[in-house]
């Protein structure tokens, strides 16, 4: 900051310097003038000065129009004010004669306008007061309409202002209008004074320069004693500077400036090529070589002078080697419809005879030429090599690899975890970690747990998602940031290992150790309850036949009743300790739904809940006992039914599928009843664990036993104001043909 300001202050001081040495010279210029007979050729010298000054104020118009879509704001309000100014200079001229002092007046009121017009032209352009460029017909016709119609009411109450108004010397009148003139020209210097380095299509050092010598226009006007005095010359001198330099700084401007920055912007090209670790050529659209940045001389081993200028023919003869592939690539798009060429591979012959393999990418460009890459054959393999070895071996390991960058979207992953979530690398690369979360619709809190782990530190969490195909899917999930050599997070890494199978064995030991304890209760239990049940069921039996009172007949019965209660628990008990063998044929599950539909239907309008059934047409055999899975069916839809006491519009919708992904038929039980919670679900099947007030809580622990035999499974999906779906999955039948 220090530095620029220092700048600044110079580039002001040097502004200053040339304005004492214009102001010295005009002074001179109107010494002489005013000694050669100034005062015989009034008339003559003020419409050159004039005509002059018009001139470059309707050049400015010009320029303005020509250039008006490249140029800001300011620089329109310049053109259209000047042109403007313009115009009343012209009245100014016309009117100045010298003779009478009426038209003398007429014409210094005129005088008087213009300069206050080119000040406040100035402020505008100082302040940048317009933001927004009008269409240059609207901006040149209210320019000219303005200029016009303030002429007119100048001329047409001039007969009602004092006449001498601004012609008499050192009026107060006279003064005061100087003043404001000259004091926003200095505000106007004073606003610009920050921007005087800075360039565009104006040159602000010289538009700082023209108010500069505004200010001395006026100062000469106050002090002029008429139009032959000393200071009037010194005035329209001033004023022909103030004109000049705007012509240097707007119209100069404006033919110099886009040839500078052409330049300046091909230096800079030139040496971001240059620096370019690409080789790269360009050929004009003649087809001869205009370009060569210093990657490609030292490939070849020539110089840049040695080589531009040279035909693709005389590449092809210098650099090309003499094998099958000697054609230049150039000639390969060369009246063609391809806009693009790419790993053409050919040899090249260096200066000092050495060959290099290389692989070019041609490129057409709009101007006719054409632009070539360059790379090593070689150094091209390595890369391409190194990138297959890091995706063989991610491909390699079981786990499922996910590589994102610092803004969590995926940039790598490998077949594993395309695998698991079912969709294509093309869908993943590219996507942000969040969207994956809400496609595989992942809890909320554990996507809040993964991102609150990421850059933080490394962890190891628990997840479970969905697939779009419907699978669930349990995985372990490892997360850790990728750090650059400074400590920054520059991405991340994710290492998974799918455990839905892990879990589903680890749910069926859980399953099978419940059904071993609850055996072993049974077997310890079942015989010793039974024998004193008998006896008490037969001295119950006795007891009523021989009493004759109707109290203890009733005492009786009540006894007979619990005992029957009591027994079948037992019952239960031996149907877990000693099950009966199921009875195994192949099987249509559509055909065993069908079977149970009346009866369900029937029992469930009874209690006034609605039933439908959806059959699946994808369906395959399994091989089951069909009256144990009915058994199950209806100890579900019994549970169901139990449920949905309370439930408005209850229903129960049975539904069959078959999941390609695991070769399995399933049957899904769903009610719109209340819901289970969490702890319930992880307690389905335990032995004696039940929410009825009078369950015994094996009914579904003999369920999932049988479908356990069965060689399915049962899984729970419970959501609150959703329902309960329970989902019976059973194993496709093969025949022993199809096996072997």
């Amino acid at each position: 900051m220090g530095v620029t300001r220092l700048a600044g202050r110079i580039i002001i001081e040097n502004l200053y310097v040339q304005y004492v040495l214009t102001l010295l010279s005009c002074a001179f210029i109107a010494k002489i003038i005013s000694l050669s007979g100034w005062g015989s050729y009034t008339v003559v010298y003020h419409a050159v000065i004039e005509t002059i000054c018009v001139l470059i104020g309707v050049m400015i118009a010009v320029l303005v129009w020509c250039t008006y879509t490249h140029i800001p704001p300011e620089n329109c309000i310049l053109g259209f004010g000047f042109m403007t100014t313009a115009v009343l200079g012209v009245f100014h001229t016309c009117y100045f004669s010298g003779l009478t002092e009426s038209e003398t007046g007429l014409s210094m009121i005129f005088a008087v306008v213009v300069r206050l017009a080119e000040a406040l032209v100035l402020l505008a352009v100082s302040f940048n007061i317009f933001s927004r460029k009008i269409d240059r017909r609207y901006g040149l016709f209210f320019s000219l309409v303005f200029a016009f119609t303030l002429s007119w009411l100048i001329k047409y109450f001039y007969v009602k202002l004092p006449g001498a108004l601004f012609f008499e010397p050192f009026s107060t009148e006279r003064v005061l209008t100087e003043l404001v003139i000259a004091g926003i020209f200095v505000l106007s210097i004073l606003k610009i004074k920050d921007s005087v380095n800075n360039r565009d299509m104006l040159t602000y050092r010289c538009i700082y320069m023209a108010m500069l010598a505004g200010i001395a226009v006026t100062i000469c006007s106050v002090l002029s004693k008429g139009i032959a005095s000393y200071f009037f010359i010194m005035q329209h001198l001033m004023k022909v500077s103030l004109y000049c330099w705007l012509f240097e700084g707007v119209f100069v401007s404006a033919l110099n400036y886009p040839y500078e920055m052409m330049e300046k912007t091909s230096k800079y090209m030139y040496e971001i090529f240059n620096v370019m670790p690409v080789a790269l050529s360009t050929y004009d659209p003649n087809l001869r070589l205009n370009f060569v940045n210093k990657k490609i001389t030292e490939m070849l081993g020539y110089k840049e002078e040695e080589i531009l200028g040279l035909s693709v023919d005389e590449i092809e003869e210098k650099v090309y080697c003499n094998e099958t592939y000697r054609k230049h690539v150039i000639k390969e798009i060369v009246g063609s419809s391809l806009h693009t060429l790419q790993n053409k591979v050919r040899t090249f012959k260096a200066k000092n005879g050495e060959k290099t393999r290389v692989l070019i990418d041609v490129y057409r460009l709009e101007n006719g030429g054409f632009l070539c890459l360059f790379d090593e054959v070689k150094r091209a393999q390595t890369l391409e090599n190194l990138q297959l070895q890091t995706k063989t071996i991610l491909n390699a390991v079981n786990n499922l690899i996910v590589v994102t960058d610092k803004n969590n979207v995926i940039i790598m992953c490998n077949e594993a975890f395309m695998n698991v979530v079912e969709m294509d690398k093309q869908d993943l690369l590219g996507m942000k970690l969040d969207d994956l979360y809400n496609i595989l619709k992942m809890d909320r809190k554990e996507a809040r747990q993964t991102m609150s782990l990421w850059g933080e530190k490394q962890g190891l969490l628990e997840a479970s998602f969905t697939t779009l195909n419907g699978n669930k899917k349990e995985v372990l999930l490892f997360i850790s940031p990728i750090y650059n050599m400074d400590g920054e997070v520059i991405g991340g890494i994710s290492a998974a290992s799918d455990v839905t199978l892990f879990k589903r064995e680890y749910e069926t030991m859980r399953q099978q150790e419940k059904l071993v304890l609850l055996g072993q209760m049974a077997a310890g239990i079942v015989h010793e309850v039974r024998n004193p049940l008998t006896t008490i069921l037969g001295f119950s039996q006795i007891i009523a036949l021989k009493t004759q009172e109707q109290c203890i007949v009733e005492y009786a019965r009540l006894i007979e009743n619990e005992v029957h209660g009591l027994n079948k628990v037992v019952s239960d008990f031996l149907a877990f300790a000693k099950p009966q063998p199921p009875v195994f044929n192949e099987t249509s599950l559509n055909n065993l739904v069908k079977s149970m539909e009346l009866m369900l239907e029937t029992h469930l309008f009874t209690k006034n809940i609605k039933s439908s059934f959806n059959l699946t047409d994808n369906e395959k055999t399994v091989r089951v006992d069909a009256n144990q899975v009915k058994q199950v069916i209806l100890n579900i839809v019994q549970n169901a039914t139990e449920a949905l006491q309370g439930t408005e519009n209850p229903q129960i919708i049975i539904s069959t599928g078959f999941s390609g992904t695991y070769n399995e038929m399933y049957l899904e039980i769903y009610n719109n009843g209340r819901a289970m919670t969490r702890e319930e679900k992880s307690k389905v099947g335990t032995p004696f664990f039940t929410t009825k007030a009078r369950g015994t809580g094996l009914g579904m622990s003999i369920c999932f036993q049988i479908i356990k035999e069965h060689g399915g499974r049962i899984e729970i999906e419970s959501e609150p104001d959703l329902g309960t779906t329970f989902i019976l999955s059973f194993p496709v039948y093969k025949p022993v043909s199809q096996v072997s």
